[in-house]
Order: C-alpha cells, then sequence, then structure tokens
C-alpha cells in the first residue's frame, strides 16, 4: 500500500511539474507574444496581420494611419473587403491578391511596389507579405508596409539631373568624354569622341580604352596612372597628349581627368578631352607667316629694328646691321642711347612722348656706328599696341641720309572753301 501511495505520489508529483513547465512557458510565450505585439504596435512601418481565413487580427498604429482607420475598426474585418473598399476591387484582385496566393499556396514570401493614390497625393510603397507559420501549416501572413516616397523622389531627381548632365555632355560639339572603368573598359563615348577619334559609341562602349586611343608605346604607363587614380582618388594633372585615332593617324588633345566613386560601386573614371588640332595647325601657320615676314624684313634694303619703351633694342633685321656696323647679338645688347649721336637724354624723352601720344613720327637722327664715325639717318618710328592696348615697343624703318639733322615740318592743313553766296573762288 504504501509502495503503491509513493507511486501515486511520484506521478502527482511529474504530472505537478509538467503542469508548472507548461505555465511557465506559457507564461513566456505570452509575455514574448506581448513584447512583440509592443514592438509591432510601436513600429513606424505599417504592419498587420492576416490569419488564414482572411480576417484581420493585429494592426498597428502606422496601419491605422496608413488606411485612416481605428483598431476597432480593422481588426475581426475581412482583409479582402477592407481593401477592396479602399482601394478598389480591381487593386486587390490584380495586385494584392496574387501576393497572397503565394504565401498560402506556395509558403513563399513576396513583394509589391508602386506608386499608390493617397488623400495628401501619391505615395510609393513598398509591401511585403511573410508567411507566419504553425509547424507545417500556413497559420496567416504578416504584412510590411514601407513607405519610400522620399526615396523614389530623390531617385527620380537624381536621374533627371543624370539626364540633363548626359544631354549637356553631349551637345559639347569639341570637348569629347569618356567614362570607363578602372580596368578601362568604356562605358560612356559622347558625340565629341566619335568625332575626334572616328570610332561610334556602340563601337567603343564594351571595349577597353587603352586599345582604341592610346598609343602602343605608353599602353603601360597609361594603365598603371588609371589604376592608381582609381585607388588613390588622385586624378593625374591636365595636360598634352599625343593619342590614335580609327584611321591609325595621331591626333593632339588637352586631356583632363575625373573620378565618380559610388557608394557600393567600383570607382568610375571621366576623361576630357579637347582637340588642339586647330591650335596646333595655326601655330604652324603663324610660325610660317612669322619667318616669312622675318626673310622679307631680311631681304629689304631699309633697317628695321623694334625698341621697347626703355629704348632696349628687341628686334632688327640684316640692313640695320650694316647700317649701324654692329652685329645682330651686339644690337639686342645695346640700348637705342648707345647708338644716338648727339642727342640729349631730355631730347630723347620728348621724342619718346611725342610718339606715344601721336603714333608715329618721321625725323631724321644721327647714329654713331660701330667704328665711332656719325652718319644721318631718316626714321619713321611706329607705335605697336601690345597685350590689351598697352604701349610694348617702337618699329622704326631707317635709310641712310646726308645733310644736317633736321625736325620733319608738320603738314600744313588746308584752308576751308569759303561758304555762301559771296564766295567766288578758292583762297590762294
Amino acid at each position: 500500500m504504501e509502495k503503491y501511495v509513493r507511486e501515486r505520489n511520484t506521478d502527482l508529483e511529474l504530472t505537478l511539474s509538467r503542469y508548472q513547465q507548461e505555465i511557465s512557458e506559457r507564461i513566456k510565450t505570452e509575455e514574448v507574444l506581448k513584447i512583440f505585439k509592443l514592438i509591432v504596435r510601436e513600429s513606424n512601418n505599417p504592419q498587420a496581420y492576416v490569419d488564414n481565413k482572411g480576417i484581420i487580427v493585429i494592426a498597428n498604429t502606422a496601419y491605422e494611419k496608413l488606411v485612416n482607420m481605428t483598431a476597432m475598426e480593422i481588426v475581426g474585418k475581412d482583409y479582402e473587403t477592407l481593401i477592396s473598399r479602399i482601394r478598389g476591387r480591381a487593386c486587390y484582385d490584380l495586385e494584392i491578391k496574387p501576393c497572397l496566393d503565394t504565401v498560402f499556396l506556395r509558403g513563399e514570401r513576396t513583394y509589391r511596389a508602386g506608386w499608390v493614390p493617397g488623400e495628401y497625393g501619391r505615395r510609393f510603397l513598398s509591401r511585403t507579405y511573410a508567411p507566419c507559420r504553425d509547424g507545417e501549416k500556413i497559420a496567416g501572413v504578416i504584412i510590411t508596409i514601407h513607405d519610400i516616397t522620399h526615396l523614389m523622389i530623390a531617385l527620380d531627381q537624381l536621374a533627371e539631373t543624370e539626364a540633363r548632365f548626359r544631354n549637356l555632355l553631349e551637345n559639347f560639339p569639341n570637348v569629347a568624354v569618356q567614362g570607363y572603368r578602372q580596368d578601362g573598359t568604356i562605358f560612356y563615348w559622347n558625340l565629341a569622341s566619335e568625332h575626334i577619334y572616328g570610332y561610334s559609341a556602340e563601337e567603343a562602349v564594351g571595349r577597353n580604352i587603352l586599345d582604341l586611343v592610346i598609343p602602343p608605346g605608353i599602353r603601360e604607363e597609361v594603365k598603371v596612372a588609371m589604376r592608381q587614380m582609381a585607388h588613390s582618388g588622385v586624378t593625374i594633372p591636365a595636360s598634352e597628349w599625343w593619342l590614335v585615332r580609327k584611321d591609325g593617324t595621331p591626333v593632339l588633345v588637352y586631356s583632363s581627368h575625373a573620378i565618380v566613386k559610388k557608394e557600393g560601386v567600383l570607382p568610375e573614371l571621366f576623361c576630357t578631352d579637347i582637340d588642339l588640332t586647330e591650335r596646333m595647325l595655326a601655330e604652324k601657320a603663324l610660325l610660317e607667316q612669322k619667318a616669312h615676314l622675318r626673310s622679307i624684313l631680311d631681304t629689304i634694303r631699309d633697317g628695321f629694328c623694334i625698341v621697347d619703351l626703355r629704348g632696349n633694342l628687341v628686334d632688327v633685321n640684316e640692313a640695320y646691321c650694316r647700317m649701324t656696323g654692329y652685329s645682330r647679338g651686339e644690337l639686342l645688347r645695346l640700348n637705342i642711347k648707345d647708338l644716338e649721336g648727339d642727342e640729349t637724354p631730355s631730347e630723347i624723352a620728348e621724342r619718346v612722348e611725342r610718339i606715344i601720344t601721336n603714333g608715329c613720327e618721321l625725323f631724321e637722327l644721327r647714329y654713331r656706328k660701330s667704328d665711332g664715325t656719325l652718319r644721318n639717318f631718316e626714321i619713321s618710328s611706329t607705335l605697336l599696341n601690345e597685350n590689351g592696348g598697352q604701349v610694348v615697343n617702337f618699329c622704326g624703318t631707317s635709310r641712310n641720309g646726308s645733310g644736317p639733322k633736321q625736325r620733319w615740318p608738320k603738314p600744313r592743313k588746308p584752308r576751308k572753301r569759303p561758304v555762301g553766296p559771296k564766295a567766288t573762288s578758292w583762297p590762294r
């Protein structure tokens, strides 16, 4: 009998222990559920739990605000009826029901996103439908809604800005822009690049810029520079480069670089090239013109010299060297005062002032030649205005002359013809 009682007591103790454990687990579960409900309730994202019968069991405060209804108006209601009343039957059938079917029939999480009309304008909502399992059974679905309107507006604005920027780059007729990754793979090629290098955008995009326009002799150097720019974020200095067109002809460009870094994306390199062909041709033409003028000056019989405002000789021709007896190198180290024979500094200053005021002057001057002898020359001086209209130097044409030094007389102004009935003849 005692043994039976002990066994019964043991069974009762075990049963009581199991009940206590179950009660403890239920209390914990209820506490966890209470905390979970509190988290859901205070979440900034609208959330609702719909059971497998389509009844709304839980809806948080954010969901109440989204549908502009109270919890009493939401909880216990049929989800299909509620959404059809708020958004329309077509919205439920075309957008929401397929997501619920995916959850309940396949047990898969699904997403849906798009613009939704609202009381205060359109909103872009991203909706997540996640299955809630009870063992193997799908007990319901947790619906979480994210309002990402501001993000989508920002993305739209960014896309518009990028479109304007690309349109701007495309409409630069003389500025070639190429975009490529650190390995040289081209992803952008504007219209000016087509004109300068001869490759269309379809031909260039996807190929390596090293193979297209970089001469073989400097490809390794450019490859190292591209890798360094991508890693350090520091661009190489802008400079002139000889690159290669599609037909193999060289082209001189002025290149500058930029680096664009985005979060989670490899750096993008951009190169802007300005074709210097026209400038090079203009410089060549200018040099040829200068050489042509130099040959003319060196073959004329008149002496020619350029003098700056301080009186230093800047340039002379061969005839001027013969007239003065000095070589070109010797003359370019002299001042005009070293050649003028008998003019005082004040007289020289006065003549310079007249030339500055009038722009030119004709006069005779006595020069001291290299052997010390004095010789008269007729001088025609003209003021050259350069560098924004500032006086740079004087141009004088010298011719061998004779006789005493004299000033050229100023031309007399013609007297005006009398006007009126009494004017019968021209004045003598």
